[in-house]
């Protein structure tokens, strides 16, 4: 491709470079990067426009402080020569790197938090299996003892074991996690997708092996010092005492640490769901529903001119209403719920905005008169736009924001605004509801909706309602445009409610993966604990024989060891809350509508986990309760 030409907005491009795959600087989704060029005689942007973002690289031993104190001065010395259109206005300077990825931090943090507490639950349930694994081993580790091993070199031993086991896991890991990476990618936001060449390099591969070794380690060390820690004289002896109830607490404190672990894991995932369903009930001040958008923009070479702008919009949108399927119609330069934005500087008749209230500005777009109606935005005061202001004076919409922020309470209808000190002033004829152009999360912003007469754009994206399927309008407006202009296709074609979902991918993928981990979690709880209690039960069926013999009910030697086991949850539990009472502040960034302390999100996983520990003991328990006195008493003789 390089060298040969091809046309963007019927303009003869030369391509001199080919930029590698995956490259999303500085704007996600980019596939053309062309030069930003200035035209010989053209007069420049007001300065009131704002749309360019710069990039710099700052010269060797300069820090971002002094870039940041020098464009501070040179932001000060550009208002006092500007002082209508740069009062409050500045530089923002940071560095790139936090700048890209601070939108996604602290959601990576979070979910690397979670997958080191679902290791730490594992490595407890491998250390609780090892426990098992130990008792049948005692007698080996002994003679090896008592031949000449040094407990060093059983400690060894024990550990390269585990090491070998948690090295096959980890191996095993990196295939799923390949498979995973490619089956989530395509549902992953593209800020946090990953490569799943990455899966298998060399950083990754290193921080696997180091976590096998360190997860090795966790899970055999205590098994293995309780091993070689026990004298081989005693051990060799026939009926020689077994440390049981040394091991007894040890394996009930790793049950209450994995109850704390998963605690912890699902408040961190409720909170988070109960975030999502916040962000779902707030309201964007649009309806979604039956509505199709799509986007069409047209080459500035052949559309230069407004009244060339007008004709192929209007004559589109005409098309469009004139469809049996589609009950309204409406353009705008700007969609709601998406990044598509344009913001100015504004001068407002009769308000003085000084450096202390901040810059007066407002987010504009460009819409024809059936928008409002056609997106399902209300109109709170005045009117909407008509024919009439095609031709008419200079008028404008403003949002409620806009009115709180600028008029404080006096009248804003039939107030007026402009953009420059020399623009014509144009009148408020409407204030309609706060519309979320952001995102349902997002802060709403002072916004203007200007007449597309008045002010029209190269780029405009159609909502078109309907009271059937919307998809099924899709073949009509592609032939409306092809009629109108065969080179114009249709872009950015989705459905209003696929838009809206689109603005909480990322929220909702931390959601879902933070619940497939408190999901995970709990089942490795469940498993602990029935693991750790169904072995007790088994080391304990001579004394439960005993027990039983001497005039002990069934039912009370249940409740005994569904006491024990729920005891040992609850207190699991009750660590995990209070940890998560100081834990889950951190969440606070990706939280909305919700505190971290929020007590129906406590309480629900207080009464969950705690029914499925219930749950999971239930076995060991009937098992326990069905002993036969007599067999039990020959096992123990």
């Amino acid at each position: 491709m390089v060298g040969r030409s091809i046309v963007l907005n019927d303009i003869p491009h030369e391509v001199v470079g080919i930029l590698p795959p995956g490259v999303e600087f500085p704007q996600a989704g980019a596939a053309v990067f062309a030069p930003l060029l200035v035209q010989d005689g053209a007069a420049p942007p007001p300065r009131a426009v704002h749309f360019l973002q710069v990039y710099g690289r700052l010269k060797p031993g300069v820090t971002v402080e002094q870039a940041r104190a020098e464009m501070d001065q040179i932001g000060r010395d550009l208002e006092s020569q500007h002082i209508d259109m740069s009062r409050g206005h500045g530089s923002h300077v940071t560095s790139l790197a936090p700048e890209m990825v601070k939108s996604v931090r602290s959601t990576l943090l979070v979910l690397m938090a979670a997958v080191v507490f679902i290791l730490l639950i594992a490595c407890i349930n491998v250390t609780n299996l090892l426990f098992a694994r130990a008792a049948g081993r005692r007698r080996e580790m002994a003679l090896r003892a008592a031949i000449g091993a040094g407990r060093a070199r059983l400690m060894r031993q024990v550990l390269t074991e585990v090491s070998v086991l948690a090295g096959i896991g980890g191996a095993a890991g990196l295939l799923i996690a390949w498979w995973g990476v490619q089956l989530l990618a395509a549902r992953m936001p593209a800020a946090v997708r990953p490569d799943s060449a990455i899966i298998f390099s060399v950083p990754v591969l290193l921080f696997t092996a180091g976590a096998c070794l360190v997860a090795g380690l966790l899970a055999g060390l205590l098994p293995a010092w309780q091993l070689v820690d026990e004298a081989p004289a005693e051990t060799l002896k026939e009926g020689g005492r077994s440390p049981v109830a040394l091991r007894r607490k040890v394996r009930f404190g790793l049950v209450v640490a994995e109850v704390a672990f998963a605690s912890l894991l699902l408040v961190g995932a409720g909170l988070t769901l109960r975030s999502f369903q916040q962000v779902l009930m707030e309201p964007a001040g649009i309806e979604t529903a039956g509505r199709l958008t799509f986007n069409v923009r047209l080459p500035r070479a052949r559309y230069q001119t407004p009244d060339a702008q007008s004709r192929l919009f209007g004559g589109l949108e005409q098309r469009l209403a004139a469809e049996s399927l589609v009950t309204r119609v409406g353009a705008t330069s700007a969609l709601p719920l998406t990044t598509a934005d344009s913001r100015s500087g504004i001068v407002i008749d009769g308000i003085e905005r000084g450096d202390a209230e901040g810059a007066t500005r407002a987010h504009w777009r460009s819409v024809t008169p059936g928008y409002l109606t056609a997106a399902g935005a209300t109109i709170k005061e005045g009117r909407g736009f008509t024919d009439r202001d095609r031709s008419g004076p200079r008028v404008v919409i403003i949002n409620e924001t806009m009115t709180r922020r600028y008029w404080r309470g006096i009248p804003a209808l039939g107030g007026r605004v402009r953009f420059t000190p020399e623009a014509e002033w144009r009148q408020v004829v409407g204030i309609v509801a706060d519309v979320k152009h952001w995102g349902l999360e997002a802060p709403v912003n002072p916004e203007m909706y200007l007449p597309f007469e008045q002010h029209p754009q190269q780029s405009m994206s159609f909502v078109l309602e309907s009271a059937d399927n919307p998809l099924a309008l899709i073949a009509g407006a592609q032939r409306h445009l092809r009629e109108l202009d065969p080179s114009l296709p249709l872009s950015q074609v989705l459905t209003f409610d696929a838009v809206a979902a689109r603005s909480v991918d990322q929220r909702r993928f931390t959601m879902v993966l933070l619940a497939c981990f408190a999901g995970l979690a709990l089942l490795l709880a469940a498993a602990g604990i029935y693991g750790v209690m169904a072995h007790l039960v088994s080391l304990r069926t001579a004394e439960i024989g005993v027990r039983l013999t001497l005039g002990a009910s069934p039912a009370g030697v249940m409740r005994q060891v569904l006491g024990e086991a729920m005891g040992q949850a609850a207190i699991g539990l009750a660590i995990g809350l209070g940890l998560s009472l100081l834990a889950m502040r951190g969440l606070r960034t990706i939280l909305f509508g919700v505190e971290p302390t929020d007590p129906l999100t406590f309480v629900l996983v207080a009464v969950g986990l705690m029914s499925v520990a219930m749950l999971a003991v239930a076995v060991p328990a009937y098992r326990a309760m069905r002993v036969d006195p007599l067999a039990a008493l020959r096992q123990g003789a």
